[in-house]
């Protein structure tokens, strides 16, 4: 043996039994393994596994190896013994050929045959100073890792002494399945909800469809509350149903009030009031949407802070225009006397019809003219219902038509503008009214019949003449309505009571629309309902006289006069009012609005 090396610290170490060329394989791998990682020396070139007899003489048989990369080949002769009583020596050859010297670095022994392990002894080896070689050989540690993290988890890694390694799949969210990317190339797998893209052929995911048109390619919820139809990834940008006339809402004077129930009157605000429910439905350009309404307004009074250019018109930094229109008289300190809105040149600017005198920052206020008739149409705004009036050319004229979209009335040129209803300005600009005398909110949709009526405060008054006039000359003696769609009755009663300073005198009231000097109740002509007394003595007997008038307003403003005549040529009529409290003179109904 070489005095450069040398075995020390034999220790004991299993084997499997080897009887066949695999084992010597699986041999030499080991050895030349151990003695690669071990040694700092170069690696000789082959390793030779030398079979000795007992007497410690080469047999004819020898098994050469070498290492080619990381593969152990090895050669064996067909003559190999490995009968009883041989031993195996495992060493490293110094030069070439099975008859050089070699380093022992195990024995076995006891014999080899079909019954017995053989045993190897293993040693540490060392240089010529009796220090071992760096590097040691053994497996300290043995970890486990897997992948993806999000999939798998492993416990019990590293070992270093004994133990257990695990591999575990990792808790995952309900309804979810392991599978590569939704979509594109291969991809590492992982937990994912399924898209219709991953259903075998003849499995469809059901798609909604409105008039033939796909509004949602895969349905994965249903909401009956909203009518929503929703996809897996929550997009609900196509809730559309087709459902025009879905509409929960009223026109009103009074916030939170969809029905008044006292006057309301000199108002400057008109709201939009959930009704029945919180659902209206309004037109994209293609389909009809559901919209959850919270209560909306718009006002025929606005005051703002804008900018005045002294010797222009133009009048900007407003708020707010979307809620103006032309026409709309203009007032503020530098504006000019008597200036409208002409044009509404962007969000926050217009330009009116007077020079303003100054330039400055200053409040102004917008007013719809009095006695203006105007249309309230219903939008959606990015998504959020907004309203906005439309003027008309005058009372009973509307400037912008009305059509129909789906049997439901819109702005003409404009579907996505859903008609409202119709208001009308008093005489008082700026503002609107909702009484029992004047009803100047009409809803095209969720009417509801309303009292209308009016009656004279004074006791008694005396008419002589034989024309037409209003009731003790007085204009006030009327009530109002305004009108959308002519497609309504207004149901009106009158009743007055008088007495004549002649027998026989004849008096009569009428109701006459859109004026005050005649009577259009029908069959009645331009007669009236008239009564005459037969008491001989003056003033002594009180006449009741009363007449019904159930009228089709046209569309616009319209007001039903109470009208009278002293039919007697001669006579003096006296006309009672208030004189007792059950014999009040004037005019009630209802109108649906």
């Amino acid at each position: 043996m070489p005095a450069s090396y040398q075995a020390l610290d034999w220790a004991d170490m299993e084997l499997t039994r080897f009887y066949n060329m695999a084992d010597i394989n699986e041999i030499g791998q080991n050895l030349a393994n151990h003695i690669k990682k071990t040694s700092s020396e170069n690696w000789p070139g082959a390793t030779l596994l030398q079979v000795v007899d007992g007497a410690g003489q080469y047999t004819d048989g020898y098994v050469w190896c070498d290492l080619a990369g990381s593969t152990v080949r090895c050669i064996v002769p067909t003559t190999l013994d490995l009968s009883g009583g041989s031993q195996i020596i495992y060493g490293i050859p110094i030069g070439d050929g099975p008859s050089s010297d070699y380093v022992c670095i195990g024995v076995a022994w006891n014999g080899l045959d079909n019954s017995r392990i053989p045993r190897i002894r293993a040693a540490a080896i060392t240089d010529i100073n009796g220090d071992p070689i760096s590097g040691g050989g053994g497996v300290t540690s043995v970890a486990l890792s897997a992948a993806p993290s999000t999939v798998f988890g492993v416990s019990g890694s590293p070992i270093t002494t004994s133990g257990t390694l695990a591999l575990t799949m990792d808790n995952q969210d309900a309804n979810k399945v392991l599978a590569s990317g939704a979509s594109g190339g291969a991809s590492e797998p992982a937990f994912r909800a399924l898209v219709a893209a991953d259903m075998p052929a003849g499995v469809n995911a059901v798609a909604a469809y409105e008039d033939g048109v796909s509004v949602v390619a895969a349905i994965d919820k249903l909401d009956f509350k909203d009518f929503n139809v929703e996809d897996a990834g929550s997009n609900d940008a196509s809730i559309y149903h087709n459902l025009p006339h879905t509409w929960q809402a009223r026109l009103t004077l009074e916030t939170g009030v969809p029905i008044s129930t006292t006057d309301q009157t000199a108002k400057t605000i008109v709201y939009l009031t959930p009704y029945k429910g919180t659902k209206i439905s309004l037109y994209d350009g293609t389909r009809w949407k559901i919209h959850t309404l919270s209560e909306i307004s718009i006002k025929t009074t606005d005051a703002q802070t804008g900018t005045t250019h002294n010797g222009t018109k133009v009048i900007d930094g407003l708020s707010d225009t979307s809620q103006l229109i032309p026409g709309m008289t203009i007032t503020g300190t530098g504006v000019g006397a008597a200036s409208v809105i002409d044009t509404i040149d962007s969000a926050t600017q217009v330009t009116g019809t007077v020079n303003s005198t100054a330039s400055a920052s200053v409040t102004v206020t917008f007013k719809v003219t009095a006695n203006t008739v105007m249309d309230v149409f219903c939008f959606s705004n990015s998504g959020t219902p907004k309203l906005e009036i439309v003027a008309w050319t005058n009372i009973t004229t509307r400037a912008t038509a009305l059509a129909l979209q789906d049997a439901v009335h819109v702005k003409n040129g404009a579907t996505t503008r859903i008609y409202v209803g119709t208001i009308c300005t008093t005489a008082t600009a700026g503002q609107v009214e909702d009484s029992i005398q004047y009803r100047l909110v009409w809803n095209y949709r969720k009417r509801i019949r309303r009292k209308v009526g009016i009656t004279e405060s004074t006791n008694s008054w005396t008419y002589a003449t034989n024309t037409w006039r209003s009731a003790n000359n007085s204009t006030a003696n009327r009530i109002g309505v305004v009108v959308g769609i002519a497609e309504d009755f207004l149901a009106l009663f009158q009743m007055a009571t008088y007495a004549a300073n002649a027998s026989g005198a004849t008096a009569c009231i009428g109701i006459a629309q859109d004026a005050t000097n005649t009577n259009d109740i029908p069959g009645t002509a331009n007669i009236g309902v008239c009564a005459n007394t037969s008491v001989a003595a003056a003033n002594t007997h009180f006449m009741p006289i009363s007449a019904r008038f159930k009228p089709a307003p046209a569309v616009g403003y319209h007001y039903f006069q109470w009208t009278e005549t002293s039919f007697t040529a001669g006579a003096t009529t006296t006309f009672y009012s208030a004189y007792l409290t059950y014999r009040q003179s004037g005019i009630v109904g209802t109108w649906r609005c």
